[in-house]
């Protein structure tokens, strides 16, 4: 183990190199109208506070193994998605603690969430990162076929940046 308690594989075998401190990680369909929020959303960030020393940017469409692979080396990860969510308006942007991202294991590794990805690469040796902070938000047609966004959700975007902005610059402070 190491001081962060993570499990190293055995002589550095499948080891994937540090990358950098952080990873901004945009998650959605592009052309799958608001399920695309993550990506825009995280793009945006990035452009504001990527120019941060260790701050790189990805856009990931795949499942939850997927994304578990890709942010794997890292220290800390502010991944961005979508959120189905009837009791909130579109647009508003919810902090999902990691241990509710567990998804649906009723049908097979498929609809495994997150956190049992996580866990599951942390078993095989995979460096997973130190801290996941995962935001989404909500939408409501989140399958419709474009790669643009609904007018509702494209006119908050520049107050869900900033709410993430401000919210991971109190976490730089907080860390420093």
């Amino acid at each position: 183990m190491t001081a962060k308690g993570i499990l190293s594989p055995p002589d550095g075998a499948g080891a994937e190199p540090h990358r950098s401190r952080r990873l901004i990680a945009g998650v959605g369909n592009p052309y799958g109208g608001d399920d695309g929020v993550g990506l825009v959303v995280a793009r945006l960030v990035h452009e504001r506070i990527g120019g941060q020393s260790g701050t790189e940017l990805a856009e990931l469409t795949g499942s939850a193994f997927d994304v578990a692979e890709r942010i794997s080396g890292y220290d800390r990860v502010i991944l961005i998605d979508a959120l189905i969510d009837d009791s909130a308006p579109p647009g508003c942007l919810k902090r999902i603690e990691l241990a509710e991202c567990v998804g649906d294991t009723s049908f097979g590794l498929h609809s495994v969430g997150l956190a049992h990805a996580l866990q599951l690469t942390r078993l095989a040796g995979g460096a997973v990162p130190s801290e996941v902070v995962v935001y989404g938000i909500t939408v409501r047609q989140p399958f419709e076929f474009s790669e643009e966004l609904s007018p509702a959700l494209q006119a908050r975007l520049p107050e869900i940046v900033c709410q993430i902005c401000d919210a991971e610059s109190e976490a730089d402070r907080a860390g420093s």
